[in-house]
């Protein structure tokens, strides 16, 4: 699942990528100034590849931990 947030509005989307989704592989363009997260929901391995168009600058990233409150997400696994 990946998972898209804006602070400024408190506003989530949760996108799921699976097998069972018609849609398996999407592409997803996330506007500048968003948070974003994401996580392997499955027992088999995923792979999200993260094509920018612009050179990675670590310099100018921010990054918080997934138990944040600046994000109202809670990243818990369902019960299986």
């Amino acid at each position: 699942r990946l998972v898209v947030a804006d602070t400024n509005t408190d506003a989530v989307h949760e996108i799921k990528i699976s097998p069972d989704n018609p849609n398996t592989y999407a592409l997803v363009t996330v506007p500048p100034g968003l948070w974003t997260g994401f996580t392997c929901m499955g027992a088999v391995p995923a792979i999200l590849a993260n094509c920018a168009s612009i050179p990675h600058d670590p310099t100018e990233a921010d990054t918080l931990p997934a138990d944040t409150d600046r994000i109202p997400y809670a990243w818990a696994l369902p019960a299986q």
